[in-house]
């Protein structure tokens, strides 16, 4: 199974193709595979999950349980495009899946392009541009573009609705972008219940510092951490390239030997499954993740890693669809609707459910619908 999580780990550029090759395995889902996969239902009430923001679209506001209203149907048929990530990792892989399932059952045009921060300026601008010559009637977006793409959005009054981690505020009407000060809120939490020794040695890892909702998390975590039960060393950021990880972590751990709790991004706590299993510290050293991908979800099922947040991404993607069309009709009413953080760990694995959170095996990643 290791040699199995090691093969995944090293295919970078072919991460999906390679999670979809082993996901029985990974996500123990046999009896799934037996009886064909159950998929998450975008006409399912799922407001039990869901939370209004107090002040849209601003991290630090307050939150409350929403009793959701979900479009059961369009009276014409409306374009949307979609501007997200590549599916290359089970977040977006996710998100993709909630989108086209929504748009499906609602018989929503959508065409989705991938685009990220990272794209050079001219890419961001050429793909924006592909986008506004369809004349969608709405735009759902991941990223922070250049100012020139917000103008044309004001100029032709096509609302914005924000989807994923990165939190917009520029131009925007709705947003299902999920609240990261949440999330280090609830594992703090999690944390602070846990049986743990005094002062017991924990590093943080937890990704790029670049991405804002990487600081959200880290100042919301120390903020409420018990530092009598957790003394954090350090906290060190890392790029997005697995073998530069594993470096990073292997230098820590041989020269912090009294280390004890790892909480980390989700490809650091795969990363550090592996290091830990090649240094022999396995048992010796806890991983906590604050988002669940694929083989977060198998680590803890194996019993590598002890527990991970999630914002629920396929519940993001029905919600960002969603609002879009309410957005349509009632442009200038601002709304901000996002599923709530959900924790799971090896106590609550074996009855925790998996539909909101990944997309059904053997999807396939879609760009176009109707």
């Amino acid at each position: 199974m290791m040699h199995c999580y090691r093969v995944c780990r090293y295919i970078d550029h072919h991460l999906t193709t390679c999670l979809r090759t082993f996901a029985i395995v990974w996500l123990g889902l046999g009896s799934m595979a037996e009886a064909g996969p159950q998929i998450a239902s975008p006409n399912h009430n799922h407001s039990a999950l869901l939370q209004q923001w107090t002040t849209p679209f601003t991290a630090k506001s307050a939150t409350t349980t929403v009793d959701y209203q979900w479009q059961q149907h369009t009276s014409r048929q409306q374009r949307i495009c979609a501007l997200i990530p590549a599916s290359d990792t089970s977040y977006w892989f996710a998100v993709n899946y909630g989108l086209v399932k929504k748009a499906k059952a609602l018989g929503v045009s959508l065409k989705v392009f991938n685009l990220s921060a990272r794209d050079s300026v001219q890419q961001q601008q050429s793909i924006a541009d592909r986008c506004l010559g369809l004349h969608p009637q709405g735009i759902i977006i991941s990223s922070q573009l250049q100012p020139s793409f917000y103008q044309s959005l004001q100029k032709h009054q096509i609302p914005l609705v924000s989807v994923g981690k990165n939190l917009q505020k520029q131009t925007i009407t709705a947003s299902s972008s999920p609240a990261y000060s949440q999330v280090g809120q609830q594992l703090s939490t999690y944390m602070n219940h846990q049986p743990a020794e005094a002062s017991t040695q924990t590093v943080l890892f937890p990704g790029e510092q670049t991405a804002s909702y990487v600081g959200l998390f880290v100042t919301n975590l120390l903020a409420n951490i018990d530092p009598q039960k957790y003394q954090v060393k350090e906290t060190i950021y890392s790029n997005n390239h697995y073998l530069d990880i594993k470096s990073q972590l292997n230098d820590y751990l041989n020269s912090h030997l009294e280390t004890k709790v790892i909480v980390a991004s989700a490809l650091v706590a795969e990363a550090a499954v592996e290091v830990l299993d090649e240094m022999s510290l396995a048992d010796d050293v806890q991983i906590i993740s604050y988002e669940l991908s694929a083989q977060v979800y198998r680590g803890i099922k194996r019993g590598y890693i002890q527990a991970s947040a999630t914002n629920l991404p396929v519940i993001q993607g029905f919600l960002a669809i969603d609002l879009a069309l309410k957005a349509m009709a009632e442009p200038t009413k601002q709304q901000h609707i996002s599923p709530q953080t959900t924790l799971i760990d090896v106590d609550n694995i074996s009855h925790f459910d998996i539909m909101p959170v990944f997309a059904p095996y053997g999807y396939r990643e879609t760009l176009e619908v109707n």
